[in-house]
């Protein structure tokens, strides 16, 4: 037979408590052998990071004690002091004399943030968007069975068109304010992003599916470019450094025409890969020089059948380039990524000084070219409205 314990053996202690000056007393006063919360505490704290804890604790109530007593415990603002410290509940935090600090702010990139010359005065020069179309590259209807089956159909048909022009000046003000600690941008009148449904209904990737992740090999990756594509790339010259890069130009050289009528079909295969390589690496995922395919994107397009979620990918490759991009100060600085996205994105969502929005067909949504009945992988997406939209960028009239 089991004896049954009293209840009073398992009381909890009281409920972590704040003290009248702000500090937090996380021992409470116990009764018992122990003695009382103050003797518990220090023996608790007697320690490694405990003790640490405990000192910054008791350094906070110490000057919230002495603010209230009506003494300076931190230089204010612009007095001239080296470094000012102020104490909060979980320990202080450090600031530089003449700078203002915002809770929540990554120190490292709010340091290096446009912002931040923004807000001193200084003089910044609008960045040069890297966004490009595959328009000068005549896209085969052979290739549309394969694209269709990558799930990329309904991106091939709107991206291999003109792309609008840019307004780099109205893309660098929506940059600098930007934060790369929410990924998001801090407007007046809240907070807004990309999402996963804006590639979806503006750039027509697929967000089902494989992430985009995983260990590329790139020994011999030349020769894997000659079997994916049928060209090889020459190698580097002697003394320069092997970047798993082709130049754009030297793509469109090689596959950049008509696809012959009487090619088998591993060669029209061949040519649908490197057409997608171009199209991926120039649209969605561009570097700043915006004038290489990388390797690791052509190795995704070895098996037809293998289903990406390629709308993921472009956002974390646009979230990435953002982040970089509102760091940079130079008068040549850039951004990558889906720009052409960006823009519809911020055309939909900001009334502020955006284009006519060209005006849907009376009969609703059409194929693109009309011949396909309602095939859904025909329709146009959301960039389809701003396709010919004029864009003022002071200078000129696109």
């Amino acid at each position: 037979m089991c004896a049954v314990a009293p209840k009073s053996m398992y009381k909890s202690p009281p409920p972590t408590k704040l003290r009248s000056d702000g500090a937090e007393c996380w021992a409470a006063r116990r009764v018992g052998s122990h003695g009382t919360g103050e003797k518990l505490r220090q023996r608790r704290c007697t320690r490694g990071g405990a003790a640490r804890r405990w000192r910054r604790r008791e350094a906070a109530a110490a000057a919230v004690r002495a603010r209230k007593r009506g003494a300076a415990a931190a230089p204010a603002v612009g007095s001239g002091s080296e470094k000012a410290r102020r104490g909060s509940g979980g320990g202080c935090r450090e600031r530089l004399a003449g700078e203002r600090w915002y809770d929540g702010l990554h120190k490292g990139y709010d340091k290096e943030h446009r912002a931040r010359d923004i807000e001193n005065n200084g003089e910044l020069t609008p960045m040069r968007m890297r966004g490009h179309s595959a328009h000068d590259w005549p896209c085969d209807e052979r290739y549309e069975p394969y694209f269709e089956r990558l799930g990329l159909l309904p991106f091939v048909l709107q991206f291999k068109r003109h792309a609008p022009s840019i307004n780099h000046g109205a893309m660098t003000a929506l940059i600098d304010r930007w934060r790369p600690e929410t990924h998001s941008f801090h407007l007046s009148c809240g907070e807004m992003t990309v999402t996963l449904e804006d590639m979806a209904m503006i750039g027509g990737l697929p967000i089902n599916g494989e992430a985009l992740t995983g260990t590329t090999v790139s020994a011999n990756w030349r020769d894997r470019v000659g079997q994916l594509t049928g060209v090889f790339p020459e190698p580097p010259e002697e003394g320069e450094r092997d970047s798993e890069k082709v130049l754009h130009h030297w793509l469109r050289g090689e596959r950049g025409v008509v696809c012959p009528p009487d090619t088998n079909e591993v060669v029209v295969q061949q040519h649908a890969r490197a057409y997608m390589w171009y199209l991926l690496t120039r649209v969605v995922f561009p570097d700043c020089t915006s004038n290489k395919a990388q390797w690791i994107f052509l190795d995704l397009l070895s098996d037809w059948d293998r289903k990406y979620s390629w709308g993921s990918g472009a956002l974390a490759y646009l979230y990435r380039q953002l982040d970089e991009a509102c760091r940079r100060k130079k008068g040549t600085s850039g951004m990558g990524g889906f720009v052409w996205c960006l823009q519809v994105w911020m055309w939909e969502r900001m009334p502020v000084g955006r284009p006519e929005k060209n005006k849907t067909p009376p009969e609703g949504w059409v194929p693109h070219d009309g011949r396909y009945g309602e095939d859904p992988w025909r329709f146009p997406t959301v960039a389809y409205c701003w396709e010919m939209a004029n864009v003022y960028t002071g200078s000129s009239v696109a």
